[in-house]
Formats: C-alpha cells, sequence, structure tokens
C-alpha cells in the first residue's frame, strides 16, 4: 500500500523485457475495486537506453486526472543493460 504522503514509490521487476509492452497503473480501494490510474505501451527496441520519462500528458487516462498534478507528475520506466539475453527455444 502506498499514500500521497509517501512521495514516490517504486517497483523492482529484476527481470528482462522485450517487445511490446503494455504497463498499467491500478487503484485498489478499500473495497477491492480496482480503478484504471494510468496506462503506457511501447516497444522496447524505441526506448533509450536508461530512464525513460513520461509526463502526464503522455499516459493514457492520467492526462484528464485531477488526482495528478499537471507539473509534479510523471513515471520513469527504467532500463538497465542485460549482459546476455537467452532467446526461448521453440
Amino acid at each position: 500500500w502506498a499514500s500521497v504522503g509517501d512521495g514516490s514509490i517504486a517497483f523492482h521487476m529484476d527481470c528482462v523485457l522485450q517487445g511490446d509492452l503494455l504497463l498499467r497503473c491500478r487503484h485498489l480501494d478499500a473495497n477491492g475495486r480496482r480503478t484504471s490510474m494510468f496506462r503506457l505501451a511501447f516497444h522496447t527496441g524505441y526506448v533509450p537506453q536508461g530512464v525513460f520519462r513520461l509526463t502526464k500528458a503522455q499516459l493514457d487516462g492520467a492526462h484528464a486526472d485531477d488526482r495528478f498534478d499537471d507539473a509534479s507528475f510523471f513515471v520513469d520506466v527504467i532500463f538497465a543493460p542485460v549482459d546476455k539475453v537467452i532467446s526461448p527455444t521453440a
């Protein structure tokens, strides 16, 4: 759980990602209902190495949401280099 007072929130995935990705952030209320907050989709071949920063205006569902401050809200997707990728076998 996270609250507004926590400031930044980090989700450490620690896995190899490749290809088309969809990241969706949802709010879970006290009754267990999920509400989409925002989402973003991209292909890993087109993102810069290191930090991929998206502002409120660039996130699906967040651009018109008053819960997010226009000036300070952003999402950083951080990519680390991979030494060796093992392709799955058919």
